[in-house]
């Protein structure tokens, strides 16, 4: 059996700390989000294995239920004034080599709008020669 996974970097690297309440960073957190904090009061967020972005995962039942990751990262756009996006880059990877399981993707949050793509996207653009 294969396993599936996906990793992950968020930029900025240096979100300031005080732009996350204790009750975003548990979201995060339960959302797959790894928060290391800095010795310079800032945290860089990474995904080691897989993440939820839209939707809260099943096992919280409290008041953060509502809350998603997407709803923490257009929070911090809203709080901090020199963050004008959030780029979440990261990697499909499977444990076995599959054609179809390997890819990239990308997902940015900015005061107006969440955009998002992937490698087969792209590819596809390619082979209708939208992109040069």
């Amino acid at each position: 059996m294969a396993n599936n996974y996906s990793q992950a970097t968020v930029s900025p690297t240096d979100i300031p700390s005080n732009a996350l309440t204790d009750e975003e960073r548990g979201v995060l957190e339960s959302s797959g989000f790894t928060l290391h904090e800095s010795g310079d009061n800032t945290i860089y967020i990474v995904v080691e294995d897989s993440f939820l972005l839209e939707e809260s995962p099943d096992f919280i039942e409290d008041e953060t239920k509502e809350i998603t990751a997407e709803d923490v990262f257009n929070r911090i756009i809203t709080k901090v004034d020199e963050i004008n996006e959030i780029v979440i880059e990261g990697a499909y990877t499977c444990s076995k080599m599959r054609s179809g399981e390997f890819g990239g993707f990308v997902i940015r949050f900015t005061r107006d709008r969440v955009q998002s793509g992937d490698t087969g996207t792209l590819l596809d653009m390619m082979r209708k020669d939208l992109i040069k």
